[in-house]
């Protein structure tokens, strides 16, 4: 190809380089496996965040039921210590004026 410049003719020859190629598939190839490894690492993120919040959930699920298991159980033992206490505080308040009333007929026919 020649250029003309006004002053003297100057010879010009257009060479592709290989290099020029190669570079920009070794660029081409790294851009590829650069991404790769971003989604890669994107998506053990991802698992990681959501196995991390399934965990926690499960936790949370666990200490609740326990929890309302315990208070269940609490609230039956002193349902039923109430209900022993009260009937046999009964039982004695029973006994108690049955013997007064014996006695007191007893003190009534001996002094009758």
């Amino acid at each position: 190809m020649s250029i003309d410049c006004g002053c003297r003719i100057v010879e010009v020859e257009v060479v592709e380089e290989e290099e020029e190629v190669v570079v920009v598939v070794v660029v081409v190839v790294v851009v590829v496996v650069v991404v790769i490894v971003v989604v890669v690492v994107v998506v053990v993120v991802v698992v990681v965040v959501v196995l991390a919040v399934v965990v926690v959930i499960v936790v949370v699920v666990v200490v609740v039921v326990v929890v309302v298991v315990v208070v269940v159980v609490v609230v039956v033992v002193v349902v039923v210590v109430v209900v022993v206490v009260v009937v046999v505080v009964e039982v004695v308040v029973v006994v108690v004026v049955v013997v007064v009333v014996v006695v007191v007929f007893e003190f009534e026919i001996r002094n009758n």
